[in-house]
């Protein structure tokens, strides 16, 4: 399955690797292709001073943990996702975040699931429906199926 991380996600990764969500991430891409927008990482770098405050660490040791934490996550330009690809997730996001429609707009080019944990973007996209998001309660009951056999 195809899943695109947004930043809060990785953000949650940063700051507690053995949180589930750090769990996901560095252990179980066996089950999962996880994928994410160029724009992940210049986010992330603009947050650092903060991650690193929450996280009372350096920022150089913010950003070894940011490369283990996202060493599954396979990058992709944004840049080659077709404009007409592009002009449904502005109109979905435009009232609730313009910085997610990288994100929403990559999850409609390689037909995957959104993982985000913004509880106000994922009910905003339902509500218009948009229904390609996945939570981390989904993702983890996945994990159950595979690893129990009851595929």
């Amino acid at each position: 399955m195809k899943i695109i991380v947004d930043t809060n996600i990785v953000f949650s990764g940063i700051l507690n690797q053995k949180s589930r969500i750090g769990k996901i991430l560095i252990s179980e891409q066996k089950y999962f292709d996880f994928y994410s927008c160029c724009y992940l990482q210049a986010e992330l770098k603009n947050h650092y001073p903060k991650i690193a405050h929450i996280a009372s660490k350096s920022i150089d040791r913010i950003i070894g943990i940011e490369r283990y934490v996202t060493q599954n996550i396979k990058f992709i330009n944004e840049s080659i996702v077709p404009g007409n690809i592009i002009h449904e997730p502005e109109k979905l996001v435009a009232d609730i975040d313009f910085d997610d429609v990288l994100f929403v707009a990559l999850t409609k080019y390689i037909n995957g699931k959104l993982w985000t944990g913004d509880k106000k973007l994922t009910s905003n996209l339902k509500s218009k429906g948009f229904d390609q998001i996945i939570t981390t309660q989904e993702i983890l009951q996945l994990i159950d199926t595979y690893t129990s056999g009851k595929q």
